[in-house]
């Protein structure tokens, strides 16, 4: 049985009927936010047969039940829309599949999480002399083979020695920021936590753990983190519209207006 219809069935309450637990788990698995701040649920009967991908080709209204394309398609391709929010789509694979799992109850096997490679896990540091290119992880391919690192430039292999110096690092600063986010600690501790994590951050801006603490956190300054948000959605999302980008935006307008630099304000405001 589903997990989820699982969980759903022992939150539900005692003596409710099956109808019921029809209804509850058919919002649960197709229903949009609308209204003011997305507090309401909705389900269209078109619209929810929708697919998720972690690269979509639209997005979804849950106000007016209408799709918009925010990519070019095909004839014949399928309309597909992200059921997670934004940030999330910049997570590293893994925590993808287990959100989407834990919360729809099915393994995505989109685009993006059926590459070969990780395009949210971007270190800094080809070895090719000149080259500027990141090294995107390589995931193993069944068999017990390691992740690997290569230049998503010029394709050069990194050594399993620097490989596996990066991948510690990379959980070091993934344990750091899960610290931070947890709610459990003293200002001070969640502030030690922070620039521990920030430490890799600043050498792999372009890292789904530099985004993530960007995105949560604003450190260590705001404006430089939001700066590299978007500089990251387009890494990862390339040119699509999402709604995130729009309030990265504001928010750096409203930041930079504070600080008296009008000109790149106007510039956000309008972009």
């Amino acid at each position: 049985p589903s997990p989820v219809l699982q969980q759903l069935r022992r939150d539900a309450p005692r003596d409710e009927p099956e109808e019921a637990l029809l209804v509850r788990a058919v919002v649960h698995f197709n229903s949009f936010a609308a209204g003011v701040g997305g507090r309401d649920q909705v389900v269209f009967a078109t619209l929810a047969r929708a697919n998720h991908s972690c690269a979509p080709n639209c997005i979804a209204d849950g106000d007016e039940g209408t799709l918009r394309l925010i990519r070019d398609v095909e004839e014949g391709d399928m309309l597909t829309i992200s059921y997670l929010d934004d940030a999330s789509l910049l997570l590293p694979r893994e925590r993808r599949l287990k959100e989407l799992s834990e919360r729809w109850d099915f393994a995505c096997r989109c685009q993006r999480c059926a590459s070969s490679q990780d395009d949210a896990r971007r270190f800094r540091g080809c070895q090719t002399a000149g080259c500027q290119g990141e090294l995107v992880v390589e995931c193993g391919q069944g068999g017990g083979r390691p992740a690997a690192l290569s230049c998503n430039a010029c394709g050069t292999a990194l050594s399993a020695e620097r490989a596996r110096s990066l991948f510690e690092a990379e959980a070091l600063a993934s344990a750091q920021l899960a610290k931070a986010m947890s709610g459990d600690l003293e200002e001070e501790e969640e502030g030690e936590q922070l620039m521990r994590c920030y430490k890799f951050a600043a050498k792999h801006p372009a890292h789904g753990v530099a985004l993530e603490l960007a995105h949560a956190f604003g450190f260590p300054d705001p404006v430089p983190a939001k700066r590299g948000l978007l500089a990251g959605l387009a890494r990862i999302l390339g040119d699509a519209p999402c709604q995130l980008v729009v309030d990265v935006n504001r928010e750096l307008a409203d930041l930079l207006g504070a600080r008296g630099e009008l000109p790149a304000a106007r510039a956000c405001a309008q972009a």
